[in-house]
């Protein structure tokens, strides 16, 4: 419903375009690029979004409300979602927050608390709203780590695994495991040593000694041996 709204939204707002002297006095050169002359029907996008309502204006966090967001548009507009596709993140005053091709792919549609990016080297990061790295993203399945329990895994620098809050990025459980499976029935499997091994197509990691951690971090009274 989010996207059929916004691309409503979207095709009005390139219609206006259109017709805006400011698109014929564009510079020359300009006209072609596919982000220049879409991007400055952006303002009209995002004011059509808030006041048709496909957008909210804030979200809640502690009881208080924060405004601001992100909003992601490609280079023909929300329907052009194509892995690889060049994008470009805008807040809601229009400003360009992430300027077009910045990142290899944008994952996240609307920014409100953090999104998850693509690097040009094929690393998987969070970002926030002003385009701070928060930390790297697990990767699983050729895409970010799926949220189990409303957890997902993050990483650090050095390879470390951890967990974020599905609902607003923040980090739960700092990275501090050589590897950590995803939470299921409230623990999460994990190990401090290892290595990862091929099988096929797939891997997976060789420990000595497993235990499991509940949803805090915390250590639970259950230690595994290398047969899982």
């Amino acid at each position: 419903m989010f996207r059929q709204g916004i691309s409503t939204v979207w095709r009005t707002a390139e219609r206006q375009w259109r017709t805006s002297p400011v698109r014929r006095t564009a510079p020359a050169g300009r006209q072609g690029t596919g982000f220049t002359v879409r991007a400055a029907a952006v303002a009209v996008l995002l004011g059509a979004a808030v006041t048709t309502g496909c957008l909210d204006r804030g979200v809640r966090d502690g009881g208080v409300e924060q405004t601001g967001y992100l909003l992601r548009i490609g280079t023909d507009g929300p329907d052009d979602d194509f892995y690889g596709s060049p994008s470009l993140y805008v807040n809601e005053k229009g400003d360009t927050i992430v300027p077009p091709g910045k990142y290899h792919y944008c994952y996240t549609d609307t920014i409100t608390t953090y999104g998850i990016v693509v690097t040009h080297d094929g690393e998987l990061i969070a970002i926030d709203r002003s385009d701070s790295m928060l930390y790297r993203v697990y990767r699983f399945d050729n895409g970010p780590d799926y949220p189990e329990e409303g957890l997902f895994r993050i990483m650090d620098q050095e390879g470390n695994i951890g967990f974020a809050a599905e609902e607003d990025g923040r980090v739960v459980i700092p990275p501090r495991f050589a590897y950590a499976e995803p939470f299921d029935g409230g623990r999460a499997l994990v190990t401090d040593d290892g290595f990862m091994v091929p099988f096929g197509d797939y891997s997976y990691w060789e420990s000595d000694e497993w235990y499991y951690i509940g949803p805090e971090g915390e250590r639970l009274d259950e230690t595994v041996g290398p047969e899982v």
